[in-house]
């Protein structure tokens, strides 16, 4: 297949995988592309090589922030891209999803932190940045905003910029998770079919995200407005653990693959509701751990 001959084009060596990865950062919507290179290569070759890779990916991002563009969207996804290079360096290590998921959530938190240092006022800059973009939008007969006369615009234009932050750093994190899974799936089809599977199976989060999982409610009950950047990639992390443990006790039991779609399904039509209950599927595996329990209860069976 394409993916297999362009995957042992990548793999002879890192001249050739980062053209290839500078070739994609250059088409729009396909920068993806070199990050997913860029994390093959540092799981299957080194970090080193990998780190090469993440500078020529952020080439053209730089070259935009030369000619004006703003600092913070070049900043995001300079720092997605980090956060995918250091979540492939910890899965080269530890094969262990479980600590990559951890990982998230921590370089998150230092990121969060960093940023509010850096710019203190972030609220300020978006709702400067919104009440541009609307001041241009209705000068445009063809591109008019309307916000209905009940609503005060200032009040809506600063809970929109409330928003932004924890969005934008969701989504990062979302991406940085979805390339890395490419890239292991990628490396897998290569090199070790089945694998990527089996280390899917079997993510556990640790006690440690229950710790931070504490504290990010304990902040927001204080008052801390950084905790609430924070929740979302808290909970979201668990999200992905909850789906972990269903898939399997799905295989454990043989479950037919309808049921799946199934849970699928309602997870989105009953979302956000659905999302609260998978997340909190994987808190209480990571104190209860259902697939031990399960072996054994089928293990009992069985004699």
């Amino acid at each position: 297949m394409w993916f297999t001959r362009f995957g042992e084009y990548i793999n002879r060596g890192w001249r050739e995988a980062a053209l290839a990865a500078f070739v994609f950062s250059l088409i729009p919507f396909m920068g993806w592309v070199g990050i997913v290179i860029m994390a093959l290569v540092t799981m299957r070759t080194s970090p080193k090589q990998g780190s090469i890779i993440l500078l020529v990916t952020a080439i053209p991002s730089l070259v935009f922030l030369w000619f004006g563009v703003d600092a913070p969207w070049v900043i995001a996804v300079l720092s997605g891209n980090v956060l995918a290079w250091i979540l492939a360096v910890v899965l080269r290590q530890t094969s262990d999803w479980s600590k990559v998921l951890l990982t998230s959530v921590l370089v998150t938190v230092i990121f969060i932190v960093l940023l509010r240092l850096f710019v203190p006022d972030l609220h300020g800059y978006w709702f400067h940045l919104l009440n541009k973009l609307y001041s241009q939008a209705n000068k445009d007969e063809q591109i008019l905003l309307q916000i209905p006369p009940t609503m005060n615009l200032k009040s809506y234009l600063l809970a929109v910029a409330k928003m932004l932050t924890p969005l934008l750093v969701l989504i990062q994190v979302i991406l940085a998770l979805s390339n890395l899974l490419i890239a292991r799936w990628w490396q897998a089809s290569l090199f070790n079919p089945g694998g990527l599977s089996k280390e899917l199976y079997q993510v556990k989060l640790s006690y440690w995200c229950s710790v931070i999982l504490i504290a990010t409610i304990a902040a927001i009950y204080l008052g801390i407005t950084i905790a609430w950047t924070i929740l979302p990639v808290v909970v979201l992390i668990y999200f992905l653990g909850g789906v972990a443990v269903f898939h399997a006790l799905v295989r454990s039991r043989k479950t037919k693959t309808p049921f799946i779609w199934l849970f699928y399904g309602l997870v989105v039509l009953l979302a956000p509701y659905s999302l609260a209950i998978v997340a909190g599927l994987g808190i209480a595996d990571s104190f209860v751990d259902f697939r031990a329990k399960d072996t054994r209860s089928t293990k009992n069976g069985e004699k």
